[in-house]
């Protein structure tokens, strides 16, 4: 006689499924950031890599002794302009960086924004006339009374990624810039008569490295990371960004923040030093460990304002220098030194003498090091590299007469 029957055998599999799942979704993210590392250090190489090769090349046509004195200018003019586009490369690479991390620090104030508006237009108006565009500034009346809480910093490096983006995706018309007030808010905005942005695109033109096709044929520089940035700078100050666009039209890009009233913003923000003339006999100390930067800030301070220069290659030279020539006038100090460093030296100098002028000029470019620099003492503030004129800017605001 056969027994026929059946044995059933349950097994609850719900948490190996969800295991898997995570797994693969974990395998997923790890795949999606190989891919994210990889395009970073390809834009990187090619960011880099590009203007170098403008640098590199220009000097050493510069180099050649036949070289008429047009061609001479012509080269200068392509090597400056190579070595810009370097330095704003490596600066949006380390914002971007920031902005990451969570790392991004804001330092608020009140201040009249435009004045910073103001001070950007020449530069701009430039940019913008090398492709026959017209820039155009919208500044409400008494705009100098008009103050916002907020990071002025911040403000101007977003209007200006705005800016950069307008210029490079507008070939002909204009660009506009400038607030306008509504209610109890000012709002930022940058529009432009450019090809503008497809509605397919507008999802993912704040993503990192993308660059949109525009056109046919149509290839830009940059690393991609301009609107990017720019967006978690307005995040990061409590805003939200927003884009108007349609194709053959044009762009316009906002945000907002509030707005406060102060019947003297003067005080907050101040306005451009009256021209004048620098002292005369002025002696100046310049504490720099690198040769190539010293001897190129004596030769501007030389030439310029026949400075006399004395030089120290530590923060322990330069106290025992300022107490040898305690007649000194002003001391530019480098941040990172052997033995002392540029910190250690500023605190010592002020207390022999807490009204001598310290301008730091340092190789430190993140946001948020200058106010670390200015509380250990120093009275101003250059980032590595300096222009001539920024650097005699700076000085004249101690030592113009």
């Amino acid at each position: 006689k056969i027994v026929v029957g059946r044995v059933w055998s349950f097994r609850d599999v719900t948490e190996l499924v969800k295991t898997a799942d995570h797994m693969k979704l974990a395998k997923e993210k790890a795949e999606a950031s190989d891919k994210l590392k990889t395009t970073f250090l390809n834009n990187i190489s090619h960011e880099v890599r590009t203007p170098l090769n403008g640098i590199l090349g220009f000097a050493e046509i510069i180099s050649q002794t036949n070289l008429s004195d047009v061609d001479k200018k012509d080269s200068l003019s392509m090597l400056h302009e190579s070595s810009d586009r370097l330095l704003n490369t490596i600066t949006n690479y380390m914002d971007i960086s920031l902005i990451t991390s969570g790392s991004l620090s804001v330092y608020n104030k009140d201040f009249p924004p435009g004045q910073i508006l103001k001070k950007m237009f020449d530069f701009y108006e430039s940019m913008s006339a090398n492709k026959n565009l017209k820039l155009i500034l919208d500044l409400p009346e008494h705009s100098d009374d008009i103050s916002v809480n907020s990071d002025p910093e911040l403000i101007r490096k977003i209007i200006s990624h705005l800016i950069n983006n307008a210029v490079k995706f507008t070939e002909k018309g204009s660009i506009r810039y400038g607030y306008s007030i509504n209610e109890s808010n000012i709002e930022f905005y940058v529009k432009d008569t450019g090809i503008g942005i497809g509605k397919d695109s507008l999802d993912n033109i704040f993503d990192r490295f993308v660059k949109e096709d525009r056109g046919p044929l149509r290839i830009t520089e940059g690393s991609g990371l301009g609107l990017s940035i720019a967006k978690g700078m307005i995040e990061r100050i409590g805003g939200i960004i927003r884009v108007e666009s349609e194709l053959g039209t044009g762009s316009c890009f906002s945000f907002s923040i509030p707005l406060i009233n102060t019947p003297d913003s003067s005080k907050f923000y101040p306005s451009d030093r009256v021209p004048g003339t620098f002292q005369k006999n002025i002696l100046i100390l310049v504490a720099e460990d690198d040769d190539t930067n010293f001897f190129y800030i004596k030769a501007i301070l030389t030439r310029e304002i026949q400075a006399t220069i004395l030089h120290a290659v530590n923060g322990r030279q330069a106290i025992d220098l300022y107490k040898a020539n305690p007649g000194i006038h002003l001391i530019l100090m480098d941040i990172k030194m052997p033995d002392v460093d540029g910190f250690e030296a500023t605190r010592e100098i002020k207390k022999l003498n807490p009204d001598i002028p310290i301008i730091a000029i340092t190789a430190y470019a993140m946001l948020g090091d200058e106010d670390k620099i200015l509380s250990a003492g120093c009275d101003g503030y250059l980032s590595k590299p300096i222009s001539k004129k920024s650097l005699l800017e700076k000085i004249g605001e101690f030592m113009i007469s």
